[in-house]
């Protein structure tokens, strides 16, 4: 349930509110999981000390890991309220504000069914048997702003927003529903008009976002190094606090249109372990004492990229788009720029170029939380490296 309210005659302000329930899938990889390695399809085994790249021989088969769902579970789900609010504060500069909380409820962790007493398997046929329960839950605060500035040349006032020829469709975002107007509008390069004008298409746009995310579960089968689940409670692997992107277009020399982007995120968390089995379940996964579940942080990442596109003209015949608007997007909700009516070639001959990380920062990756690691909290990956793709294709 959601709503949506301008207060005043001008609309230059517009509240946001909702309420919703959403209810999430179990997923197939884990219904999978209990299928195969049941102890009997597929075995999966615990080699101690292994030898590297070849584990050696390790005699007779040891015991198995059995991983199964529990029979009475809930499905997980969340309840999420937001309230926002959309500011106009000029014909050249909006800005979105959006507050989100979540609460998430029977999420699944593990449950070591086999845990050893006294040194002994209760069942010795298996080792770990593992037992996906719906006994964690999870709780998010979210921040979302986002502002765009249009430098380019205004359309006249007076007329409707989407000019002649512009659609219209109601969507539900996550603070209600939204409504836009669709049309022609500037994400192409003009097509008449002088070769050169500086502040053609020009815009500027960007969101920020600020997060929280806790849970105390790492998965179906992850079995907490915690008795009890409330000592698990810490960031999810997906908590980065801060998030942000800003973006320039502009389409100044006639038929080329550019964005440049950068986007930047703060650090994931990460959990340090022992390395050894310190409480003798014979499941490493012991942290230090005092030291909570992803208590620790990499290193923050940042990303550019650049875009071009230009269009060649093909015959003399042309046609009339109707105006339209330019849709911004980002996690805050959607910006909207009216834009007039435009006339162009009939047929176009349009070449792209894009570039993905444009000074070819690696994203690091693959960081060990275990302290007897030579690689304690250092990488082992470097993704996101630069990518260049080409496009062409004709429109008419």
């Amino acid at each position: 349930m959601g709503f949506t309210w301008a207060p005043w005659k001008a609309g230059k302000t517009t509240l946001r509110g909702s309420w919703g329930m959403f209810y999430d899938w179990l997923p197939t990889g884990t219904y999978l999981q209990t299928l195969q390695v049941d102890g009997i399809r597929q075995r999966e085994l615990n080699i101690v000390d292994p030898s590297f790249p070849d584990p050696g021989d390790v005699g007779a088969s040891p015991p198995t890991n059995r991983y199964l769902l529990a029979d009475r579970r809930d499905m997980a789900y969340s309840q999420r309220l937001s309230a926002g609010i959309a500011q106009t504060i000029t014909r050249r500069f909006n800005t979105n504000v959006l507050y989100t909380y979540s609460y998430r409820y029977a999420l699944l962790t593990g449950r070591n069914l086999n845990t050893p007493i006294d040194g002994e398997r209760p069942d010795p046929a298996f080792a770990n048997v593992v037992l996906a329960t719906s006994d964690a839950f999870g709780r998010q605060h979210t921040v979302n702003a986002s502002m765009n500035l249009n430098l380019g040349p205004l359309p006249p006032t007076g007329g409707p927003v989407g000019g002649p020829g512009g659609g219209m469709m109601m969507m539900n975002g996550g603070g209600g529903p939204v409504m836009i107007m669709m049309g022609g509008g500037p994400g192409s390069a003009a097509a008449t008009g002088p070769r050169f004008v500086w502040n053609r298409g020009l815009s500027l746009s960007g969101f920020y976002t600020y997060g929280q995310n806790y849970d105390n579960s790492d998965g179906a089968f992850v079995i907490p190094s915690s008795i009890f689940l409330a000592q698990e409670w810490g960031p999810t692997a997906f908590d980065r606090r801060h998030n942000t992107h800003i973006a320039v277009t502009s389409t100044a020399v006639r038929n080329l249109a550019i964005r440049f982007g950068v986007s930047g995120s703060s650090a994931p968390p990460l959990t340090i372990r022992t390395g050894t089995d310190d409480n003798g379940d014979l499941v490493f996964n012991d942290r230090p004492e005092g030291v909570g579940r992803n208590s620790a942080r990499t290193v923050s990442t940042w990303n550019t990229s650049a875009n071009f596109g230009y269009s060649f003209t093909l015959g003399k015949k042309t046609v009339t788009s109707g105006g339209g608007v330019q849709i911004m997007g980002s996690p805050a909700g959607l910006t909207v720029n009216p834009t007039a009516a435009q006339t162009t070639p009939r047929y176009r001959l349009n070449i792209s170029v894009n570039i993905n990380n444009l000074f070819n920062q690696p994203v690091y990756a693959g960081f060990s939380g275990n302290m007897l690691s030579e690689k304690f909290l250092q990488p082992t990956q470097a993704n996101g490296l630069r990518r260049i793709s080409f496009n062409t294709n004709v429109s008419f």
